[in-house]
């Protein structure tokens, strides 16, 4: 589990390298640093921090996942007022991607789509580099839910498959205990 988690890290790091060398999600800073903590002194500010972003809270556990989710909205709160429109858009982004994390109670990750689809529409309104990353993370949910919705009803479906199969053994064992003769005192 441990070597699945360090290759998806690393493919996302490799995949975020490669975009931010295509010059496609350039910062504009050439100081800039991926931040991967919520409390990190520093905003993430390009697609690479935010897919590192992505691979640090998959991992996280119930515990984890819950202080990480304090810390952001913590640090949304300060950084809300006086910040520009492109850090807010990354902190959204960052909480997006916090409530698409496993760890993420069912309620929290019912709000992962909206936020995204939010996203997505004020990114194309203010032509945001974001707006490919955003738009993949969206297909990506959606995807996933249908995944799961379909995995659901495959379960269900062997589950009352099963219940079938031990109904009909049932019904064999009756019929195998009728077809026995009732032994009776032997004659002599």
């Amino acid at each position: 589990m441990k070597r699945m988690q360090s290759l998806l890290m690393l493919g996302s790091v490799l995949i975020g390298a490669a975009l931010a060398g295509c010059g496609v999600f350039t910062s504009g800073r050439s100081d800039s640093v991926a931040a991967v903590r919520a409390d990190s002194s520093r905003v993430a500010t390009s697609a690479e921090s935010l897919l590192a972003y992505h691979a640090y809270v998959k991992a996280l556990s119930a515990a984890d996942w819950q202080k990480e989710s304090e810390l952001l909205r913590d640090a949304m709160v300060k950084e809300a007022a006086p910040k520009a429109a492109a850090t807010n858009e990354v902190q959204r982004l960052r909480l997006a991607v916090l409530v698409m994390a496993p760890a993420a109670p069912g309620k929290e990750r019912a709000r992962a789509l909206p936020l995204l689809e939010q996203l997505e529409r004020d990114g194309q309104k203010s032509a945001s580099r974001l707006l490919n990353l955003i738009t993949l993370l969206r297909a990506d949910l959606v995807e996933r839910r249908r995944l799961e919705e379909r995995l659901s009803t495959e379960t269900r479906r062997a589950d009352d498959l099963e219940q079938k199969l031990n109904e009909l053994v049932v019904i064999e064992r009756n019929l195998h205990d009728r077809s026995r003769p009732v032994s009776g005192p032997k004659k002599p």
